[in-house]
């Protein structure tokens, strides 16, 4: 659902010339057994405002805190959304 939700958000927001590039990666550290995804745009940004009502953004945390997902968000150059969250074994034990 978070993938969704931020991929129809690029191409509501990101994209005001209707060009860009999206990309979604999946990953498993061997190291901490945690899933990182990422999903980035290189479209124009955005400020995240504390108050802000945009549903969208505070859909996408709630989905976050469902899977224990630690959420890092950057705008700069684009948008980067960075979740890292247990997985495998790690998610079982928890």
């Amino acid at each position: 659902m978070v993938v969704a939700e931020l991929v129809s958000n690029c191409y509501a927001h990101a994209f005001p010339d209707a060009a860009g590039a999206i990309t979604v990666t999946l990953r498993r550290s061997e190291q901490t057994g945690e899933a990182e995804l990422i999903i980035r745009d290189d479209g124009a940004g955005f400020v995240e405002n504390p108050g802000s009502k945009r549903h969208g953004i505070g859909l996408v945390r709630r989905l976050a805190q469902q899977v224990r997902a630690k959420v890092d968000l950057v705008c700069d150059s684009g948008t980067m959304w960075t979740f890292r969250f247990p997985a495998g074994a790690a998610a079982e034990a928890g």
